[in-house]
Formats: structure tokens, C-alpha cells, sequence
């Protein structure tokens, strides 16, 4: 026997029609094939002009005053360690409590309140109390005695007292004042570690962000009429997803000798 049976795939006549009619492929009245649709886009990528590429280090740095063409880099600005040997590593924390001591305690801003104070109370001493005092002692006769001297000394002894008493308190406050901004200064200083890092880490990912996304558009961009030809293989293959119908084509002589062979068969059960 010859093996001349012809097997046909056969898919729904609506699939068929439209993928004759976008291959332009005896159809008639075709306005756009696939040919046509791959020329209108070749050599135009969108990614060439169509997406600006971000500068991120003239973001986060700035340009360089003069020539706007020119702009810092990380480099230009001091490292991590760097900053974290200043304001942590070579920090001496005895030296530093002196310092703020000396500067709250001692500081002008003490002694001039004090004075301000002093001079305050001079004042009320000098209207008000030492003519009473000596307005009293004239009345009945005792300037000339020791009463007198005494009575007077101690207006001045309080007087003195009262000031010290205010000075005093005034550096106690400012004790725990100094003790508190050193304890502010301390945290301060981590807090400009931890921002100085963040600050690292932020500019390295949004670095590495951008330059991924501009690399992959460059990628896209020479690839760009290569990748056409992707969708014209899809296209050509889309028919192989549908449903289809086997239709087998048995010759004429092969048809008449199977039915003579069932026949046949059949006659001999009835002998």
C-alpha cells in the first residue's frame, strides 16, 4: 500500500480570515500587513530620544559656581570615616565636658547677669534702704556712733550676701544646664554619623537605581529593531494556541476495500 493520506490542520474561519488579512496574503483591499506595521517602526526607538537622562550627582551636589557644565561628585566632600573621625573617633569626652563647663559656667552670659543683678540691688541700696537707715539715726542723734557703723556694714554685708546668693544660684543652673548640652552634644554628634550615612546610602541607591533604568533603556534602544522581529514570530504563531480541526483524506480505493473487508466479516458470523 502507498502511504499517500493527507493529514490538514484547520482552525476556526474567523482566525483564518484575519491572519490572511494582516499577512496580506490573497486578500483583497489590504491596507496594513505585518510588513508594513515592522517598516513603520524600524529604526525608531522610543528609547533613544524619548526618556531624559537624570544627572543624579548635580542633584545631590550641586553645580560648580561659574561653569554650570562642571558639578561636585562624592569625592569633592569628605568620606564616611572621615566624618566619623572628627566628630566621634578623635573625640576626648573629659575635654569636651570642660569645654561646655567653661562655657555655659564661666561664660559671659553669667557674669553679665550678675552684674546686671549687683548693680540692680546697688540701686535699690542706694534710694531706698541707706536713706532710711540714715534718716532713722538722725532723728534720734546716733550718726556719730557706733551703732551707726555697724547698722551700715551690715546693709552692705547683705547687700554682698544677696549677690553671691544669686550668683551662686545662677551657676547651679548653669551647671546642669552645662551637663545637659554635653549629653546633647554627644547625641548630636551620632546624629550627624546616622544622617551622614543615610545620606551615603541614599545617594547609592537612587545611583544604582538610575543607572540600572539607563542601562536597560540603552539596552532597549540597540536592540530596538531586533526585538521587531519578535513580534512577527509571535504573530506567525499565534495560530498555534488555537483549536484545531484534523481532517484526514482517505483515497477512494481505500474506502471500497475497507467496506468489502467489513462485509465480509460480517457474512462469516452467520456461517
Amino acid at each position: 500500500m502507498g502511504g499517500d493520506t493527507q493529514v490538514t490542520v484547520r482552525y476556526a474561519p474567523y482566525l483564518e480570515k484575519l491572519h490572511r488579512t494582516i499577512s496580506g496574503i490573497d486578500v483583497e483591499n489590504v491596507v496594513f500587513t505585518m510588513t508594513q506595521a515592522l517598516n513603520a517602526v524600524w529604526h525608531k526607538s522610543p528609547y533613544k530620544e524619548g526618556f531624559e537622562k537624570i544627572n543624579v550627582d548635580r542633584g545631590f551636589f550641586g553645580v560648580i559656581e561659574g561653569d554650570p557644565t562642571l558639578h561636585y561628585r562624592i569625592e569633592d566632600f569628605p568620606s564616611l570615616w572621615d566624618m566619623f573621625g572628627k566628630f566621634m573617633g578623635g573625640m576626648d569626652l573629659h575635654v569636651l565636658w570642660g569645654d561646655v563647663y567653661e562655657d555655659v559656667v564661666h561664660g559671659p552670659e553669667i557674669a553679665n547677669t550678675v552684674t546686671a543683678h549687683a548693680a540692680l540691688l546697688k540701686d535699690e541700696l542706694d534710694t531706698r534702704v541707706l536713706p532710711q537707715f540714715l534718716g532713722g539715726m538722725r532723728d534720734i542723734n546716733a550718726i556719730q556712733s557706733t551703732t551707726f557703723v555697724i547698722g551700715k556694714a551690715l546693709i552692705y554685708d547683705t547687700h554682698t550676701k544677696a549677690v553671691n546668693e544669686f550668683a551662686g544660684n545662677l551657676r547651679i543652673a548653669a551647671l546642669d544646664l552645662s551637663q545637659r548640652m554635653w549629653a546633647r552634644h554627644l547625641d548630636w554628634d551620632a546624629q550627624v554619623i546616622t544622617v551622614y550615612t543615610n545620606m551615603f546610602k541614599e545617594y547609592f541607591s537612587i545611583k544604582l537605581d538610575n543607572d540600572a533604568r539607563q542601562l536597560e533603556y540603552d539596552t532597549k534602544d540597540l536592540l530596538w529593531d531586533l526585538s521587531l522581529f519578535d513580534h512577527a514570530r509571535a504573530y506567525i504563531g499565534a495560530l498555534n494556541g488555537a483549536a484545531a480541526a484534523t481532517q484526514q483524506t482517505t483515497p477512494m480505493w481505500k474506502q471500497i476495500l475497507g467496506t468489502t473487508l467489513a462485509v465480509a466479516g460480517t457474512a462469516a458470523m452467520f456461517l
